[in-house]
């Protein structure tokens, strides 16, 4: 019976069940570029091979350090298995795309996690990028003058003569008591205007709407105004580009500029890259809004 024992001990031995380990697993990243112009999407990809069948799970976290999960796609099945990761940002510069954590299960119900490998990733911005070039215009048609300048000159004279006898009219009037007298009206401080559009645009309805593109336009347009009001520089008609440029030669405080130039290029992205940015993130960049105009108006910019 002894001669017999190590012989049954080795066949019970192979008749236990192997269990797969985490060890056996065989992580593969790959990115699909490593320069990245701001909220231009980047795909991570990360395979898993293994000597038994897995599933690889998507991520539930919806940001990884200065990145945002826009997407995840799985592919493969058995042996093999991938999910591809569509991330964003909106932090310029040099951003570190951190260890990701993946759930991988096995056929017999084990389950494994796994991180994806780290990688630095130049993002860069699109005014440093493009300039001016970065904005789209439209073509504008040729300008032809169907009269000389005389006539416009006529035109422009008999305008002015009409204004100044309507304006005579109405003084004599009023000074004989037959027209009431004008309220005078003092002008809206650019502060109070900027926080009641800001208001009233947050009010409107039209995230619910999914007016994504329409919010953007009139959330730059408030900014923009605030900006025209505050500095007295020229806003309306000219790119964001050019009204950076003109907000950075007269103001000094580093801090404000920078809020501007990211704030501007969300809303370009938007605006002409067809971003469309998830409510949580479109109501950030109202709060960015808000901050620029409260942050500015604390520096004593406006008078």
């Amino acid at each position: 019976m002894s001669k017999r024992l190590p012989a049954i001990i080795i066949l019970f031995t192979m008749c236990l069940p192997s269990y797969p380990r985490a060890e056996a697993l065989e992580v593969n990243t790959k990115i699909s570029r490593g320069r990245v112009t701001i909220a231009e999407p980047l795909d991570c990809k990360v395979s898993v091979r293994a000597p038994f069948e897995i599933e690889v799970s998507t991520p539930q976290a919806d940001s990884f350090g200065p990145w945002a999960l826009t997407g995840a796609k799985t592919e493969g099945g058995g042996k093999e298995s991938s999910v591809t990761l569509t991330l964003l940002t909106y932090t310029t510069g040099q951003a570190l795309l951190p260890r990701i954590p993946l759930k991988v299960t096995a056929k017999d119900g084990r389950v494994f996690t796994i991180l994806s490998s780290s990688a630095e990733i130049t993002v860069e911005s699109l005014l440093d990028k493009y300039g001016d070039a970065g904005d789209i215009r439209d073509i504008k048609k040729p300008l032809s003058i169907p009269h000389s300048a005389l006539f416009y000159v006529l035109w422009l004279i008999a305008a002015l003569l009409a204004a100044a006898g309507v304006y005579l009219w109405r003084k004599k009037r009023r000074s004989r008591g037959l027209l009431p007298a004008q309220e005078s009206v003092a002008p809206e401080h650019p502060l109070e205007k900027a926080l009641r559009e800001l208001e009233e645009l947050k009010n409107s309805g039209l995230l619910d709407e999914n007016k994504i593109k329409e919010f953007y336009i009139a959330l730059f347009d408030i900014v923009r105004d605030y900006f025209a009001g505050s500095y007295g520089i020229e806003t309306r008609d000219r790119t964001s580009a050019e009204i950076y440029a003109d907000l950075k030669a007269v103001e000094a405080d580093k801090k404000l500029v920078a809020l501007s130039r990211d704030f501007f290029e969300r809303c370009d992205m938007v605006k002409f890259a067809k971003l469309r940015p998830e409510p949580a993130l479109c109501r950030e960049d109202w709060d960015g809004a808000k901050t620029i105009v409260e942050y500015s108006s604390r520096r004593g910019t406006i008078s």
